[in-house]
């Protein structure tokens, strides 16, 4: 009887084990995929600004190159009314010089929940223009700050 005495805890003890080991296993799968999710996430936002920048400079290209939309110097004006991208130009700025003109403007994506920012600056070296279209796009929110912002930019010269 002296020995019976002696494992009467003992079936208690393994299962407070296997119980804690099915817990920890349970705890560290669970953790992976919250970080797997995470991961997923973060390239799904990531391709947003990409696509959103990449809509942004197709849209400056077609009417750069299709309707001469943005001057090359301060004989010319831009217009915003001309450009008819997403849901339209919300803000523009056109700064000119005799030999250079640089139009920055902001096209408003819905779709994406914020706008894309680009730059159009275009240089007369005599006996050509050179142009460099810069678009930068973000995806989520507008609010300065937010941390579940993503931005890529695509600059293209030609």
């Amino acid at each position: 009887m002296n020995g019976r005495n002696k494992q009467k805890g003992f079936a208690l003890y393994l299962t407070v084990i296997a119980v804690g080991i099915v817990s920890f296993i349970t705890f560290s799968l669970s953790d992976i995929a919250f970080r797997q999710n995470t991961i997923a996430s973060i390239g799904n936002r990531s391709q947003q600004a990409f696509y959103a920048s990449d809509s942004g400079l197709e849209c400056a290209l077609f009417w750069d190159l299709h309707h001469a939309a943005f001057p090359y110097n301060q004989g010319g004006s831009f217009d915003p009314n001309l450009v008819d991208c997403g849901d339209g130009v919300v803000d523009y700025e056109f700064t000119a010089t005799a030999d250079s003109a640089t139009t920055l403007f902001d096209v408003d994506f819905t779709a994406i929940n914020c706008v894309v920012e680009i730059k159009v600056e275009k240089v007369d070296i005599g006996d050509r223009i050179t142009t460099k279209i810069t678009s930068q796009g973000e995806s989520g929110s507008c609010v300065a700050g937010d941390s579940n912002r993503f931005q890529r930019s695509i600059e293209v010269n030609y």
